[in-house]
């Protein structure tokens, strides 16, 4: 992995701050991604930024096969006008910190232009969830910083997500993300599955073969 961490640091030379030390965080992502080579169906990155974890994962993996690694993105930052109270506050604070700051799809296509299997979609989630032939997915991230968008997310997706694939949600353990926990814990509520809090921060999700 220090190998692939550094394509990392070199592809975020640029990153607002410095690029933040995520390596544990970015082990889960690509421990998933392992994992997801076993099973059937496509990876799935929603919510991409620069590319941290695309760019560990793809430095990583030397063959993907047939798999395709589709990124979905704004590439423009965190949509706002729809967000209300902390989810918007937190939105208006990484747009003007992070995510306005820097070319993140310019990184990305640059980092990963070496993989063939990429797909790149740019737009509004979940609605550019459509611009993409998505039939089965073997491993989700999800990291859209509000809660309305993340749902809306894993409704379209729930029923792609094959037996046994991994979901990681970015935001799930984190203090300031209370809306995000909750609202993962009733989807998750619902349908019979439990939610893992790691000690990074994240969520992790197992889909059962049982899972409603």
């Amino acid at each position: 992995m220090s190998t692939a961490w550094r394509a990392v640091e070199a592809a975020n030379s640029d990153f607002p701050g410095g690029l933040p030390d995520i390596r544990w965080r970015a082990h889960v992502a690509l421990w998933a991604a392992k994992h997801a080579m076993r099973l059937d169906g496509d990876l799935v990155e929603c919510g991409v930024f620069t590319g941290i974890l695309t760019t560990l994962i793809c430095n990583s993996i030397s063959d993907f096969g047939v798999k395709r690694y589709w990124l979905f993105d704004s590439f423009n930052g965190i949509p706002e006008a729809t967000l209300t109270g902390i989810e918007r506050r937190n939105a208006e604070a990484l747009n003007a910190t992070y995510y306005k700051r820097v070319n993140a799809e310019q990184i990305v296509r640059a980092a990963t232009k070496h993989v063939e299997q990429i797909r790149i979609v740019k737009g509004i989630l979940p609605d550019s969830l459509d611009q993409a032939d998505l039939v089965k997915i073997s491993y989700l991230s999800i990291d859209l910083n509000n809660a309305p968008a993340e749902i809306a997310v894993i409704e379209r997706l729930w029923d792609r997500i094959v037996p046994g694939a991994v979901i990681v949600l970015d935001d799930y353990g984190f203090s300031g993300h209370r809306l995000q926990h909750n609202a993962w814990d009733e989807f998750a509520a619902a349908r019979g599955v439990p939610i893992a809090t790691l000690p990074t921060g994240q969520g992790l999700i197992i889909r059962s073969a049982g899972a409603s």
